[in-house]
């Protein structure tokens, strides 16, 4: 997990002060003494004590997701986000390196020692162990972070935050001192800020060295700064690639973990945080809850195909079969495709069924993984339905296979729904569910016979542009 920590900075001390107004540089107080302070609200706070007592705090959802070695072991690539406690920055602030010049080290030198790094908000974790384990995972992750592996000592390529670039200038009337700023304002979001060379392995053992702070609002950050993270292994190297994050989440295994979310849907006052009520909801299980928080979203803003997507979530995982159907066709007429985490039945000669995600929408059906070439990709006039089956081969733990067939080109794909809140073994040619499992496996096979058809049919259209 990424950690708040307290700056520790050899032989400088850095001042983050707020600028009353837009120029750069300007109206920067002067603190008393040598150290590290933050200026918020006109008061200073001083960052290099034992207890940083900020003007304001607020608590954010820091991703924790697991080194490939436990995922290969059994474990899920991300575990719930956790809350964390970190200090609220303005957008507008400046930098000011304060120490005595001496032959080693000037403030300017500091001042191009010093990162500043904005994180991203990842939600959908993909995980590739790459070889020779092979074992594709995907987990909610719903957290703050800033996209690297949880083995920061591994090479890393691709999506990695880079730093801010700082900009540097004398402070007038003190020779000891730097000013460093940015040209523009800070967009909302989750900053890490520290000094020095990067060290991996103190990254590795939890958390690397640095100062997380928040700037505001923050929901508008995790809206702008969303995206969904592939990350792939191969031999000590690693590569991250990012998508926008579209608001219909593959894989539904777990959600965001907001300490900020009001449950109850009556508490709720708008569309936004209906809908991530309805997330805090799904995620401790309380199925109930998260259906009457969608819900409430979806009277808020009934053009919003994410909620009426998670509505139907939550009512399969509460055992509502017959009421999920008209949920997931809404967000389907809205032009917003569902996104079905299945796994792909090869054969048994072939190995563990292949995990991935089965969009439906009025434009295409498509089978793949995350940011890999689809398996087959057409329109649904050329996609077959083939019927759904529970086989009453049952394994040691009580488990059922269930599946549904369609065809594309000729050829049949057999896929096993992966139902929610429920746990299945997916580490076999086909996935084995318990009795609540297999009882929305087939509930979603049926729906996906007769969903294809409609659309080929016209009888569900896309009433706005797709996403």
């Amino acid at each position: 997990m990424k950690t708040a920590r307290v700056l520790s900075f050899c032989c400088a001390c850095i001042f983050i002060a707020l600028s009353p107004s837009l120029g750069f540089g300007q109206s920067v107080p002067v603190p008393e003494y040598y150290g590290i302070y933050v200026v918020a609200d006109g008061q200073l706070v001083k960052l290099d004590s034992k207890a940083v007592q900020a003007t304001k705090y607020v608590t954010v959802p820091f991703g924790q997701r697991n080194a490939v070695g436990n995922i290969v072991n059994g474990q899920p690539a991300a575990l719930p986000a956790a809350g964390v406690r970190i200090p609220v920055f303005p957008a507008d602030f400046q930098i000011v390196i304060y120490q005595q010049s001496s032959g080693i080290q000037s403030p300017q030198d500091v001042a191009q020692s010093i990162h500043l790094v904005p994180l991203v908000f990842v939600r959908t974790l993909n995980v590739d162990t790459g070889f020779p384990n092979n074992i594709h995972r995907s987990a909610m992750e719903n957290g703050w972070d800033d996209g690297n592996p949880a083995e920061m000592v591994m090479a890393n390529q691709g999506g990695q935050q880079q730093d801010l670039e700082l900009l540097v200038k004398p402070m007038p009337g003190h020779q000891d001192m730097v000013i460093a700023g940015l040209q523009q304002k800070l967009a909302p979001g989750v900053y890490r800020i520290s000094q020095g060379e990067q060290d991996p392995m103190a990254a590795m053992m939890g958390g690397g060295k640095g100062l997380a702070f928040a700037v505001e609002p923050l929901e508008q950050g995790e809206t702008q700064k969303c995206v969904n993270e592939s990350l792939s292994y191969m031999m000590t190297m690693s590569k991250t690639a990012y998508s926008p994050c579209s608001g219909s989440l593959p894989e539904g295994m777990a959600t965001a973990s907001s300490t900020d979310v009001a449950n109850p849907a009556a508490g709720c006052s708008n569309y936004g945080s209906c809908f991530k009520s309805g997330l805090n909801a799904w995620t401790s299980g309380s199925w109930e809850e998260a259906i009457a928080d969608f819900r409430q979203a979806t009277i808020k803003d009934a053009t919003k195909g994410d909620a009426w997507t998670w509505l139907g979530r939550a009512e399969l995982a509460a055992g509502h079969t017959n009421e999920f159907p008209a949920a997931w066709d809404k967000a389907i007429s809205l032009g917003f495709p569902l996104i079905l985490g299945v796994c792909h039945e090869k054969g048994f000669m072939a190995g563990n069924c292949e995990r991935g995600n089965l969009t439906i929408s009025t434009t295409h059906i498509s089978f793949g993984r995350e940011r890999e070439t689809p398996l087959f990709s057409a329109p649904a006039q050329q996609v077959t339905p083939k019927g759904s089956m529970h086989l009453p081969l049952v394994n040691q733990q009580g488990f059922s296979p269930a599946y549904f067939r369609v065809a594309v080109d000729k050829k049949n794909y057999n896929f096993d729904f992966i139902p929610f809140g429920v746990t299945c073994q997916t580490e076999l040619p086909q996935a084995m569910c318990p009795a609540d499992g297999t009882a929305q496996q087939m509930a979603v096979g049926s729906y996906v016979m007769q969903v294809i058809p409609r659309i080929a049919s016209g009888e569900i259209g896309s009433q706005i542009t797709p996403h």
